[in-house]
């Protein structure tokens, strides 16, 4: 057994998957900008980060224009139901505070359940609070619920 498997196999034995560690919300809120990077790196897309702290988290220049990204790891579970996460786009503590289009452009949220990465126009996150994105088909209606593999990114 090398000692990446046994590290492995402690961090199951300690009930964490192998495929989701342990991570505090800033290391969450790096892989998601990584995921959103590497995946603009594969289209040929330049992206750049703020020097300061402003409420997008990336610019990316594509097809001659600049456009303002957040980008959010979306590992919410909704309450009673399989198959959807749940992304709160309220900021810090002022909770009444969302995103709008005079702040971004884009929106993409990083799925590690699926390890995909979807896109969001100001249609979908214009001050809204809260989006339930469905990963999985639903067993019933679906309602409120926006579906990752018509935004896949």
């Amino acid at each position: 057994m090398s000692v990446a498997d046994g590290l492995l196999w402690e961090q199951e034995a300690k009930g964490a998957s192998p495929l989701t560690p342990t991570v505090d919300s800033n290391q969450k809120g790096q892989i998601a900008v990584l995921a959103v990077e590497a995946r603009a790196a594969y289209r040929g897309i330049i992206v750049s980060r703020p020097t300061i702290e402003i409420r997008y988290d990336l610019v990316l220049d594509w097809s001659g224009r600049l456009y303002r990204a957040q980008v959010k790891y979306g590992a919410g579970k909704s309450a009673g139901t399989s198959g959807v996460t749940t992304v709160d786009l309220r900021k810090g503590d002022a909770k009444d505070k969302t995103y709008k289009i005079s702040e971004i452009d884009l929106l993409f949220v990083y799925l590690p359940e699926i390890n995909r990465v979807c896109c969001f126009g100001p249609e979908i996150f214009h001050d809204k609070q809260i989006l339930y994105i469905r990963t999985e088909p639903p067993k019933k209606n679906a309602k409120n619920c926006l579906f990752a593999d018509q935004f896949f990114w």
